[in-house]
């Protein structure tokens, strides 16, 4: 014969039960949730690198490439030498330092 105490204790551990279930259920699908997520995230940035190694020809070769075969630096050799890139740089670091100290200034007026 059952006792009113064994019956409670039954009915807990098969609540702690459903609770580890639905534990491990939400850790299963956040964990999938932020791979997918990092996935989307990071793809892009894998193919402006992969794209930026290959010769021009290879960029719009079917079927793509994901690493390149025979990487190159042309590309980086090419802006440096075509386009005045240190000048951009210099000046979007001008833009974002000015926005930068006009933000925190404005923000420490305002408390």
């Amino acid at each position: 014969m059952k006792t009113n105490n064994q019956k409670v204790r039954k009915q807990k551990d098969s609540e702690m039960a459903g609770t580890r279930t639905n534990f491990i259920a939400t850790r299963i699908a956040t964990y999938s949730i932020l791979i997918i997520m990092t996935f989307l995230i990071f793809t892009p940035i894998f193919w402006m690198i992969s794209t930026s190694l290959k010769t021009e020809a290879v960029m719009f070769n079917t079927p793509i490439e994901l690493i390149p075969s025979d990487p190159t630096l042309d590309s980086y050799k090419n802006l440096w030498s075509a386009y005045p890139f240190l000048a951009y740089l210099r000046n979007s670091i001008f833009v974002v330092s000015l926005a930068t100290f006009f933000s925190v200034s404005i923000s420490t007026i305002a408390g």
